[in-house]
């Protein structure tokens, strides 16, 4: 009898356990190795995201620093006569509030005033906002200005400096 027992083809519970316990391990260290692939790629999409944001808004910001006239201080910030826009402008950061995001240039022409975005929502990847921080040095005579992107809880994810001199002040 102890030969019939023995003659059995098949697996015993124990390695059938033991197989499934591996198949476990196997599948846990691949899913944890995506989530960190994922996640690394993500970051390094969402930087090169931000320096083409960064990029183009300090294109944009040189352009009117660039062409600048007739600049002031006013109420706490620069303002200046805008060679593109034919008008007085400034530039400020949006706060939730205004249903806005990013950079805000904001102009006044004769009476009225108004705030557009530097850059389109199209523009900006979710996520990622632009600041500016700026001054005009009055004895050197140049725009000093920092653009930040700010991408979730890290408010410097990435940041440049430009100087601009204008060119007819």
């Amino acid at each position: 009898m102890m030969n019939k027992i023995k003659e059995k083809n098949g697996f015993t519970l124990s390695e059938m356990l033991m197989t499934v316990l591996i198949i476990c391990l196997v599948v846990l260290l691949l899913g944890g190795g995506v989530y960190v692939i994922k996640n690394a790629y993500d970051k390094v999409t969402a930087k090169a995201e931000a320096q083409t944001i960064a990029s183009t808004a300090i294109t944009k910001l040189t352009d009117e620093f660039r062409y600048a006239t007739g600049i002031s201080e006013n109420d706490g910030h620069w303002e200046f006569m805008s060679g593109n826009m034919n008008c007085v402008i400034w530039f400020e950061n949006a706060d939730s509030a205004s249903g806005k995001r990013g950079i805000l240039i904001c102009r006044r022409h004769g009476g009225t005033g108004e705030k557009i975005q530097l850059l389109t929502n199209e523009t900006m990847a979710e996520g990622l906002t632009p600041r500016i921080t700026y001054e005009y040095d009055e004895d050197a005579g140049v725009f000093n200005a920092t653009v930040r992107i700010k991408y979730k809880d890290k408010e410097n994810f990435v940041k440049q400096e430009l100087n601009v001199k204008p060119v007819n002040d």
